[in-house]
């Protein structure tokens, strides 16, 4: 069930798959540059605000849930006018929290993001490969080398 809303970036990954592909690498690249096309697309159809939507999202992958109460996602919206009748804000603010649900299903969980934090601004460094750790050392004595 948690893969349903990802079969189609995978298999658009399969189909790019050679016998000199690195899959973690290739992968994690493949998805970082369909997330950013994603994000844009989004943006650029719900003339949303750039800025505020990559952080918004960036929070949403950080924090593990896309938070849609409150004016968080007011702040992304492009002026709406509030008295246009017919409930024209509501209906964008909906369809615009649905987008970011898809997207937001669509990537969350498929590149484990180290996060480097710097004076107001985060940024999501992706490990290519990852690291491994011996789990059955033999232990080192203080004062013995490791070949005694």
């Amino acid at each position: 069930m948690q893969l349903r809303s990802k079969k189609e970036l995978i298999e658009n990954f399969i189909a790019t798959i050679n016998t000199n592909t690195n899959v973690n690498t290739d992968w994690q690249r493949f998805v970082r540059e369909q997330r950013e096309t994603d994000i844009q697309t989004l943006i650029t159809e719900e003339k949303l605000k750039p800025e505020e939507t990559r952080k918004f999202v960036e929070n949403a992958f950080r924090d593990g849930v896309l938070k849609t109460t409150g004016t968080d996602v007011d702040r992304l919206m492009p002026p709406v006018s509030r008295f246009g009748g017919g409930g024209s804000r509501d209906k964008k603010k909906q369809t615009v929290i649905e987008k970011l649900k898809g997207f937001f299903e669509k990537y969350f969980g498929l590149v484990s993001p180290e996060v480097s934090k710097e004076p107001d601004k985060v940024t999501y460094l992706y490990d290519t490969e990852p690291t491994l750790s011996m789990v059955a050392e033999e232990p080192v004595h203080y004062g013995m080398k490791k070949d005694n």
